[in-house]
């Protein structure tokens, strides 16, 4: 007897759509993280510049 392991086989409707919205999360922070990142490292090399000039 095998309890409390559910169906077996494909993942329901509402398991597809909850898997789709913890990929689609994780993929909107990945990308958010990297913007912040290049933003600084822009922010980082204005200043640099500003230093070297003047």
């Amino acid at each position: 007897m095998a309890f409390g392991r559910g169906t077996v086989g494909r993942p329901g409707l509402a398991g597809t759509v909850a898997r789709t919205a913890v990929l689609a999360g994780t993929a909107n922070e990945v990308n958010r993280r990297a913007e912040q990142r290049a933003a600084l490292t822009d922010t980082e090399v204005a200043a640099a510049k500003a230093r070297l000039l003047g």
